[in-house]
C-alpha cells in the first residue's frame, strides 16, 4: 500500500524519492524526524548519511501550501518512525496503524482533487424547494455539503450536509427504472406517473440507454429516505467526486460509520412501515401491498 504526494511515495516500511531521475528508498529505520519548514518545504532528517551519500538532511518542497495535506503526510512518517522505536511487540499494531495512515492520506488526496468543484447538470426530481425539472442547474461539491441550484435566472437553491446523504451512484436509464420500481418500494408504486415521463424527456429519448444519471439517496427532515436525480454526460466523474468527498467526511466524522450501518439494517423495516401507511390511508391496496411485503422480505 502506497500513497503518493508529488515527488514523495510513502509505504509501509520506507518512503521513496525522486533524485536525479532516480527513486531512492529510503527505510524509515533511517529516518529521525520530518518537520514542515515556512517554505512549504518536508523537512526530513536522516540518521546518518549513507543513504544519500553527501548529507543527512532532506527537503522535499511541496507545490502548494495545505496544512491539512502537511499533517496526514507528517502522521505517516511520525507512525514510520515510531516503528523503529518501540518493541517488537508493538510492531504488527503500529504497522496496521501505518497502513491506516496511508489510506486517510490517499483518501484525503482524493478528496482534494474533487471538492468544491461545480457541474451543469440537468435536475430532474429530489428537492421540496425545486418543484419542477430544469436544465442548466448546477452541483456543487463543497467540503461539508452539497448545493443543487435551479437553472435560468432563479435563485432557488437547497443545501444538502453529507451527514445525511447515505448513498450515490452512476446509473443509465434502465438500472434507473428498475431502482425506482423495485429497489425503493414506495417510490416505486409511482414509477409509471410522473417520475416515468421525466425519464423519457431529458437530453435523450426514452430508449436511449447512453445517457447516464447521478442517484443521490438521503434522509429528509422527517428522517425518511429521498431521492436526487439527476440527468448529465458526466455522470460517473460527479458520482466519483461526491463519493470521494463523502468518504472523507465519514473519515472526519466516524459516528457515522455506526448511522449508516444502522440505516442499511433497518432499512427494509422502514419501508414495510411507509407501505403500511399507505395501504392504511387507501392509497395502495392490500394486493400490491402482498406484493411488495414480498419483494422487500425477499420471499
Amino acid at each position: 500500500m502506497q500513497a503518493k504526494v508529488d515527488g514523495l511515495i510513502l509505504g509501509e516500511t520506507e518512503i521513496i524519492i525522486n533524485k536525479f531521475l532516480r527513486k531512492i528508498p529510503i527505510p524509515y529505520s533511517k529516518i529521525k524526524s520530518a518537520t514542515i519548514d515556512e517554505f512549504n518545504t518536508l523537512v526530513i532528517k536522516l540518521t546518518d548519511n549513507d543513504v544519500l551519500k553527501d548529507k543527512d538532511t532532506l527537503d522535499i518542497p511541496f507545490s502548494r501550501y495545505d496544512k491539512d495535506l502537511f499533517n496526514e503526510v507528517k502522521s505517516v512518517i511520525d507512525l514510520g518512525i515510531k516503528l523503529n522505536s518501540k518493541p517488537s511487540k508493538e510492531n504488527a499494531l503500529i504497522t496496521q496503524e501505518i497502513a491506516n495512515a496511508i489510506t486517510r492520506l490517499t483518501v484525503f488526496i482524493s478528496y482534494q482533487s474533487c471538492v468544491d468543484k461545480q457541474y451543469v447538470v440537468n435536475y430532474i426530481t429530489g428537492i421540496p424547494q425545486i418543484k419542477k425539472p430544469s436544465k442548466s442547474s448546477f452541483i456543487r461539491i463543497g467540503a461539508d455539503e452539497i448545493t443543487i441550484k435551479k437553472g435560468g435566472f432563479s435563485s432557488v437553491k437547497a443545501s444538502l450536509p453529507w451527514s445525511s446523504i447515505t448513498k450515490v451512484s452512476a446509473e443509465n436509464r434502465t438500472q434507473i427504472t428498475r431502482s425506482f420500481s423495485g429497489g425503493n418500494a414506495a417510490l416505486g408504486l409511482f414509477i409509471a406517473g410522473p417520475f416515468g415521463a421525466l425519464l423519457g424527456g431529458g437530453m435523450g429519448n426514452k430508449h436511449d440507454d447512453s445517457v447516464k444519471f447521478v442517484n443521490i439517496l438521503y434522509k429528509n427532515e422527517l428522517n425518511e429516505e429521498a431521492v436526487i436525480l439527476l440527468e448529465t454526460k458526466k455522470a460517473f466523474e460527479i458520482s466519483t467526486g461526491l463519493n470521494e468527498v463523502r468518504k472523507w467526511y465519514i473519515l472526519q466524522h466516524p459516528e457515522l460509520n455506526l448511522a449508516q450501518k444502522t440505516i442499511q439494517e433497518s432499512g427494509g423495516l422502514g419501508d414495510l412501515e411507509k407501505l403500511a401507511e399507505l395501504k392504511e390511508k387507501g392509497i395502495i391496496t392490500q394486493k400490491e401491498f402482498d406484493q411488495k411485503k414480498k419483494q422487500i422480505l425477499g420471499l
